[in-house]
């Protein structure tokens, strides 16, 4: 990667000449001032991936053959519509000109009929014209006020989607895209992931900041190697029993107590446990494979948490066991900390997972606190 220095004041001709040995495969990554007063001068370089950044007033009417790679960050730029690149196949732009409307950008982006990669980062896209890029691998689209994935139900050639930080998010139409092998969907606001059980080539996963997140349809991700679970109030690893291919996983700043569901997880290689309350992480440390291991700042767990840890230690398996429970209650309401049961019909319950929930109910049977079952 060459950088172009960010205060040249050199001309065209002058930059032609200092980039001019650059050959094919190069790449070339351009910090703009206000000192750059014209781009021109890449339409004479033999490149094929070039980098723009802080571009505020010049807007490069880019023309090339050879580009297949094209990265723009916090630039001013209205169109690609001066963009002649018929061999691009990779396009990333993030903080572009709020005065660029999401229908314009989409449907001149079109016209990149070789894209393979599209990543679009802090913009409102029309995503009923994405979903005309049915050959596209890879695309992106965070921070883009996304409130369902329906209009990428087309795109069923999709490897890798990065969704994060598209709040209140309705993934249910990524069960159809099975080809995916990996997916972001950090802090998207997502209640449960049994929309995404039947993708089993899933290899890496992000699901950090989820805070009310179900993580039990996990445990039919067997082909994960990659997991984040950061801050998403979890008090059990349970449904992670099953992902024996597992390498790198973080669960930081969690509740866990407990890392017994784990510890058979043989391929473990990287494991970032940081800011949960673990009291049995010595017994971890002889793991055969996990080379780094990290839990700093662990604080005590509170009596309850210790006896919900413990239940759950004694039940062979909460994922199963619950899903055998059928209880229908006749109750005003009983109101246990993080635990709401509101009964009329049938038991409805928002937590963040089944066997939370399982050791919960059966603290407060031990506790005396749970009465009026029918």
């Amino acid at each position: 990667m060459y950088n172009a220095a960010s205060h040249t004041k050199l001309d065209d001709k002058a930059l032609v000449e200092k980039y001019k040995n650059l050959i094919q495969g190069d790449a070339l990554r351009i910090w703009c001032s206000k000192d750059v007063k014209s781009l021109d001068f890449i339409n004479s370089l033999n490149i094929n991936k070039l980098e723009i950044y802080n571009s505020k007033k010049i807007v490069p009417k880019l023309k090339s053959n050879i580009i297949q790679k094209l990265e723009i960050t916090n630039c001013d730029i209205q169109s690609v519509k001066d963009f002649q690149l018929e061999n691009l196949e990779i396009l990333r732009i993030s903080n572009f000109s709020e005065q660029y409307e999401s229908e314009t950008l989409a449907q001149e982006i079109l016209r990149f009929q070789k894209l393979k990669e599209l990543v679009l980062h802090g913009w409102i896209i029309d995503t009923t014209i994405i979903s005309q890029m049915t050959d596209i691998t890879n695309l992106g689209l965070s921070n883009c006020g996304l409130l369902s994935t329906e209009a990428l139900r087309p795109l069923i050639n999709l490897e890798q989607l990065y969704l994060q930080e598209n709040k209140e998010l309705d993934i249910t139409s990524l069960q159809y895209m099975i080809k995916l092998t990996k997916l972001n969907l950090s802090d998207c606001g997502l209640l449960s992931v049994d929309a995404i059980r039947s993708l089993f080539n899933l290899q890496e996963l992000n699901l950090h900041q989820n805070k009310d997140i179900n993580i039990t349809s996990l445990q039919y991700l067997t082909k994960l190697t990659k997991l984040n679970l950061v801050s998403c109030n979890l008090v059990s690893l349970d449904a992670l029993r099953p992902l024996t291919l597992l390498k790198e996983l973080v669960i930081s700043w969690n509740s866990i107590v407990y890392l017994q569901a784990i510890i058979k997880l043989n391929q473990l290689s990287k494991l970032d446990a940081r800011n949960n309350k673990i009291v049995d992480f010595q017994d971890f440390q002889h793991h055969p494979k996990v080379e780094m291991f990290d839990v700093k700042n662990q604080s005590k767990p509170t009596k309850e948490e210790l006896q919900i840890a413990n239940i759950l230690r004694e039940i062979n398996s909460p994922i199963t066991c619950l899903k055998q429970i059928n209880i229908n209650m006749k109750l005003s309401d009983i109101k246990h900390q993080n635990i709401i049961i509101r009964t009329k019909k049938q038991l409805q319950v928002s937590l963040n997972s089944h066997a939370q929930f399982l050791a919960r109910i059966a603290l407060l049977i031990q506790n005396n606190a749970f009465d009026g079952y029918q």
